[in-house]
Order: C-alpha cells, then sequence, then structure tokens
C-alpha cells in the first residue's frame, strides 16, 4: 500500500521500520512495514505491507484448494449464496469491513451485524480495516484482497451506487463488444485471482447471479429510504431477515431523523420561515425539535470566526455537524444560515445522510427584492463599503443545484410559505399530514376515554374491596366479642362450682367433730364396782 507523506514523516518511518495507520480517532488499525519510499517537491510518498492490527483468522492452507473470496460492501442475498455454492470451492471465505462506512453510507458495525445474521456455517468471516472508495479503485483493491488471501475466485457485493453505474453504463452500451466488456469488468463477478482456475468458471451463470443480488439490494435501499411509517421489508429471504437490523439505521422517515436546512441571501426570509416551522413542528408532532438559526449561531456556537471564505465556511460545517447529531437521535434540525457556498452545503448533506435525512430548502427571493427589504440596513452598509465581504455584494452566493425545495417570499404571504413547506415533508412522510393528525387525536382521545373508564372501574373494585374488607373485620370483632364472653360465662360456671364444692366438703367436717372449730369436750367416767 502507498499513502502520500513529508519528506520527515519518511525519514521517521524509514528510521521506525513501520508506520502504524490510525482511524479517525487515532486508534490503530494497521501497521505498514517492509517500507520503501520516494521523495517529491514538498511531498513523496511511503509503500510497505499492509497488515491489520490484532488477531487474524486462521485459514488452512489454500495450497491445491480452490477458494472463493466474497468482498462485502452490501448485505448478502440468497442468489450471492447460490451463486457461489455453484462454483464448488473448497472454502469461502467472506471479508467484513471492520471500520468506515459503505459506499451508500451503511456504517461498517451495521454491515457486519447484517452478514453475521445470514452468512453459512462455512462461511468463514474475516474482518479488514477497508476503506470503500465507490469508484473504479474499489475492483482493484477487491482483487487485491483475494489475492492476499490466496482465492482463487473473488465475488464482489457490490454497493447500490456502484451497481446503479454499472447498470447505467450497461444500458448505454448495445454492440456485442460492448456488453462482452460489460460482463468482464463486473467486480461482482466470481473472477479468478489465479489463472490455474480460469476453466473452471462459469462466467455468465455468475455474471447473472452478481446482478441479480445487486439488483435486490437496489431495491431494497431504495425502500429502506422511501419507508414512511412501516418497516421495509424485501422478497430476497437472506435481505428481509436483515431488515430490522438495517431498519434501526435507517428507520421508516416518521421516526428518522431530518435535517430542514434553509439557505439564501440575508433577508430573503429564510431565519422568518425557519423560526415559523420550528414553531408549528413543536406544536405538532411527538419529536424533539431544535432551532439552529444563523445569527444566533454565530454568537454562540461560531463566535470568533470571521467573515472571509474559511470562517464562513467552518460556520456551516459546525452547524451541519450539530444538525447530524440531533438527527443521529431522531430529532429534527431546523437550520438558517446563509450558507453561501456549494461546497459547506454539501459536506453538510453527508453528515447529515450518513444518519438522517436533509431537506434542503433554497429560499431563493431575489437580490434586489431582499435589498428593496434591508431591514438590518446591512446592504446599504455593504453598497458604502463599511460592510465588506457581504454575501451577493461583495461575497459569491453558489446557488444550489440540489435543493429538494425552492420558496420564493417575493408577494407571498408567510402561511402561504410556510404551507408549502409543511406539505412537503407531509408529502414525504416526515410529519403525519392532517388526515392521519386527527385520526392520531381521536385514538389518543380513545385511549384517554379507555384509560379513564378503567380508572374508574379499578377505583369501584377498590371501594368494593376495601368495604369487604371492612365488613370482615367488623365481623372478626363480633367473633372476637363472642370467643370473650363465651369465656367470661365458661369462668364464671367454673367458679360457681368450685364454691358449691367448698360448700359441701365445709359440712361434712363439722358433723364429725360435734363442735365448729375442731374443739372436742373432755368428760370424765367414772365406774364403781
Amino acid at each position: 500500500m502507498r499513502i502520500p507523506a513529508s519528506e520527515d514523516e519518511i525519514a521517521r518511518g524509514l528510521a521506525a521500520g513501520e508506520v502504524v495507520v490510525g482511524d479517525c480517532e487515532s486508534t490503530p488499525v494497521a501497521v505498514l512495514s517492509e517500507l520503501s519510499s520516494a521523495a517529491g517537491a514538498g511531498q513523496g510518498w511511503i509503500e510497505g505491507r499492509l497488515a491489520g492490527v490484532g488477531e487474524g483468522v486462521e485459514l488452512p492452507d489454500a495450497e491445491g484448494r480452490t477458494r472463493v473470496v466474497v468482498v462485502a460492501a452490501r448485505p448478502l442475498t440468497e442468489l450471492d449464496v447460490e451463486g457461489v455454492r455453484r462454483l464448488g470451492a473448497d472454502d469461502v471465505v467472506l471479508v467484513v469491513p471492520a471500520g468506515g462506512t459503505s459506499p451508500d453510507g451503511v456504517p461498517a458495525a451495521v454491515l457486519r451485524h447484517c452478514l453475521e445474521v445470514v452468512a453459512p456455517a462455512d462461511f468463514t468471516l474475516v474482518p479488514l480495516p477497508v476503506s470503500w472508495r465507490g469508484t473504479g479503485v474499489d475492483e482493484a483493491l477487491g482483487a487485491a484482497i483475494a489475492a492476499r488471501l490466496e482465492g482463487t475466485h473473488l465475488w464482489r457485493l457490490r454497493s447500490a451506487a456502484e451497481a446503479g453505474a454499472h447498470e447505467a453504463d450497461s444500458r448505454q452500451a448495445d454492440s456485442p463488444e460492448a456488453d462482452s466488456h460489460e460482463a468482464d469488468s463486473q467486480e461482482a463477478d466470481s473472477q479468478e485471482a489465479d489463472s490455474h482456475a480460469a476453466d473452471s468458471r462459469d462466467a455468465d451463470a455468475r455474471v447473472a447471479d452478481a446482478r441479480g443480488g445487486d439488483g435486490l439490494w437496489v431495491e431494497g435501499l431504495e425502500r429502506l429510504r422511501e419507508a414512511t411509517s412501516e418497516l421495509a421489508g424485501s422478497a430476497d429471504v437472506l435481505l428481509d431477515k436483515v431488515m430490522p437490523v438495517l431498519s434501526r439505521w435507517r428507520p421508516p422517515r416518521r421516526e428518522r431523523g431530518v435535517v430542514v436546512f434553509f439557505t439564501g441571501f440575508s433577508g430573503s426570509g429564510k431565519s422568518t420561515l425557519a423560526k415559523g416551522l420550528a414553531d408549528y413542528l413543536t406544536a405538532q408532532v411527538d419529536r424533539a425539535v431544535t432551532l439552529l438559526d444563523g445569527d444566533v449561531v454565530r454568537r454562540l456556537l461560531s463566535s470568533g470566526l470571521g467573515f472571509d471564505r474559511a470562517g464562513r465556511d467552518l460556520n456551516v460545517r459546525r452547524i451541519g455537524f450539530v444538525a447530524a447529531e440531533v438527527a443521529r437521535h431522531g430529532g429534527i434540525a431546523v437550520c438558517a444560515p446563509i450558507a453561501p457556498y456549494a461546497e459547506s452545503r454539501a459536506a453538510v448533506r453527508e453528515m447529515v445522510e450518513a444518519v438522517g435525512d436533509l431537506v434542503l430548502v433554497h429560499v431563493a427571493t431575489s437580490l434586489e427584492e431582499c435589498e428593496r427589504r434591508d431591514v438590518k440596513g446591512l446592504y446599504k452598509k455593504a453598497r458604502a463599503g463599511v460592510v465588506t465581504q457581504f454575501t451577493g455584494i461583495s461575497d459569491p452566493y453558489d446557488e444550489p443545484l440540489d435543493a429538494e425545495l425552492r420558496v420564493d417570499t417575493t408577494g407571498a404571504s408567510f402561511d402561504e410559505s410556510l404551507a408549502v413547506i409543511t406539505g412537503y415533508l407531509e408529502a414525504g412522510g416526515w410529519l403525519p399530514t392532517q388526515i392521519a393528525r386527527v385520526a392520531q387525536s381521536a385514538e389518543a382521545a380513545r385511549v384517554a376515554q379507555s384509560a379513564e373508564a378503567a380508572q374508574v372501574a379499578q377505583s369501584a373494585e377498590a371501594a368494593q374491596v376495601a368495604q369487604s374488607a371492612e365488613a370482615a373485620q367488623v365481623a372478626q370483632v363480633a367473633q372476637v366479642a363472642q370467643s370473650a364472653q363465651s369465656a367470661e360465662s365458661a369462668e364464671s360456671a367454673r367458679v360457681t362450682q368450685q364454691d358449691a364444692e367448698s360448700a359441701e366438703s365445709g359440712q361434712g367436717a363439722r358433723g364429725a367433730e360435734g363442735l365448729p372449730g375442731g374443739q372436742g369436750l373432755a368428760v370424765d367416767v367414772q365406774v364403781e364396782g
């Protein structure tokens, strides 16, 4: 692998004997060794053998064996598995991207989960830090990976972006020679990485299967992106199985984060529309709404930045970064900077569409109308040279060519302009329609009524239980009192019986002794003889 480097970086790399390659967070992901270099005017390059950091997967010796290397930029389909099986290879290696995103924007972690869910048990999964570019370079990269893994066949799972480009090229090619060249150039074909296996290929069948799998993914991704309230599905068994995984990355639009990004001249009405839209959304949807107005952001988030091109560009990118984070968590961000440069807006779109949707609204009020309004008096100062680098006067404005919506506030009321924007959001499925809101309100009222009825019934039941408990307590007290009374009566009867027995015993004692108290009378008897 060859990477650009300065003379100092080349010298330090050669001295160390290796170059550690890190990701965007400076975490080591690979090591470049066996280095060579070349210096140029101010910058050269350093080249070497690239190996991933960490423990690799132990593959069986490929000598004398056939091996299919499947390089994935999208999920597997059933047609892919069937096509690979028909090759009859001794083993199959499935390369799983370990970082970055696919050309379709699918994060590596999501794609890896999709592949792990449906990969057959005899497929060996090998994680690699692959960085897709969505261009012809990916073809060479896939071939290099297959060669490094000692593959005899390469089966590429192309992204929708790449598959769509190839489909367009295919439609343009109308000659037999062009058709043959197109078939040979399909990255998703099982290509020979080793010439000794060329005789065993069935290229036509592989082309059909690869295109079929690519087509299924193109359709599935489109359904995923266009889903409004229900989860997307697929006719392919394996792809349908991973749709819930993909839907967590790209949920239906009713739950998906969205950024409404206004752009236009100063005084065009974008801030007024943005605030009105934010108020409308806060009242109508059950989602967090964040307003990022250009003037407010300038005082806080971008305090200290100037109004030169670099400062303006960074200001818009900062707004885009914050808006993308709002969208990442399912919220709605409404932004209203001037955003004069196409490059800045493209960077914002890339950040936002990696996690949600972007609706670019060009408030196309003419410069003449904005200058006529001149609410803040800035145009007058710009014309006088007091304010420099002013958009439309002394600084350019790149008119958007990719705006989803164009609104001209000249001669239009605020309500009319706002209705155009909310109507677009409703038609696209990001907002519930009026009918849906009425139905939702009716359902909420029914649920509330049912909950109230359940609460009344629960209260009645609780009162009945309390009344029953009270009655049981009274009965228990009565029973205790009755038991106490019975015990008292029994004790009284026992005492009476004891008294009677004592009286009877006293009478017997007096009869035997003749006198009470046990005293006798002494009598002296004399007998004369």
